[in-house]
């Protein structure tokens, strides 16, 4: 398992960014992006020329803002690029706006924001999850070299909508509502297959492309991931559970019982073919979808 009380995890997840990012374009002192290739500065540029503008108020037309979080300190937005395999592209800016929390996002080894969520996307693709294509990591620092925004330049997924909307849209017809349900398992296979802890899962995070129902779900938001060496079922059944339960407490129009033939077609996926053992898993999903609260540290410790 991936631990983030050492170096060894700061260097690691580093060396995984370094290694997929491979072109560096240092903007001033104070700010550096890791970028997937040249073409991708005019992207940087952009970025920070986006920030500026955003900050006094005057943005430019090739700029939308898709998400502003000021409790969190977090911003998203689209921007209109002149590559031509890459039309547009979506920014992540996560604020790090307290000293307080600069000093411990360094304390904890930049276990969360930009930093591990540009490695753990990174890790999760190259695993076999359908996640985001990761296209560049910037950070700005402040006073001390700590740092004071994080950056992740990322896919669009601009014709995608998320499950819970998909299934409001068919909330009439159960059995289209089942099928959509159903779609997800290969994603959570993934996440099993890869060893993949996604302990924040929820009904935003799970995307569907409308414009090409083939290409199945995409997972989002791996800011808050933990990577183990091997499969868990009882990550995959805690994973199905919190999914489960946060789509009910989205639409409470839906019915709980349908996920439990769901949870028993997942166990039958990860080829789990003894009754007993079928059995217990099904009750560890029982155990989970029943629980509304669970705080972040108890999430990412399930095994």
């Amino acid at each position: 398992m991936e631990h983030c009380d050492n170096m060894e995890y700061v260097f690691n997840k580093s060396k995984i960014i370094k290694n997929a990012l491979k072109s560096k374009y240092r903007h001033s002192g104070n700010i550096v992006f890791w970028l997937k290739n040249t073409d991708m500065i005019s992207v940087a540029q952009t970025v920070l020329s986006t920030l500026d503008k955003y900050n006094r108020a005057v943005l430019p037309n090739n700029i939308e803002i898709i998400r502003n979080t000021p409790v969190r300190k977090r911003l998203l937005f689209r921007i209109k690029t002149s590559i031509p395999t890459q039309k547009s592209l979506v920014v992540k800016v996560l604020n790090v706006h307290l000293l307080r929390l600069r000093f411990k996002y360094c304390w904890m080894k930049y276990h969360r924001y930009g930093f591990a969520e540009t490695a753990n996307l990174i890790i999760a693709r190259n695993r076999g999850i359908n996640v985001p294509r990761v296209y560049g990591y910037g950070r700005i620092n402040g006073p001390f070299g700590l740092i004071e925004k994080d950056i992740v330049i990322l896919e669009d997924l601009n014709h995608h909508i998320s499950i819970s909307e998909l299934l409001e849209q068919n909330k009439k017809n159960e059995q289209k509502c089942i099928n959509i349900i159903d779609s997800v398992i290969p994603i959570l296979i993934s996440h099993y297959k890869a060893g993949c802890n996604n302990w924040d899962i929820n009904q935003g995070s799970i995307m569907f492309d409308q414009q090409d129902s083939e290409l199945g779900p995409i997972a989002l938001d791996l800011e808050y991931v933990v990577f183990h060496d091997k499969p868990s079922l009882e990550v995959l059944m805690f994973l199905a559970a919190r999914l489960a339960w946060h789509l009910l407490y989205a639409a409470d129009w839906m019915n709980k019982e349908i996920f439990y033939p769901w949870a028993n077609k997942l166990l039958g996926r990860a080829e789990i073919r003894d009754i007993d053992v079928r059995k217990k898993f099904m009750e560890r999903f029982d155990y989970w979808l029943n629980i509304s609260y669970i705080p972040h540290k108890e999430r990412m410790k399930v095994t």
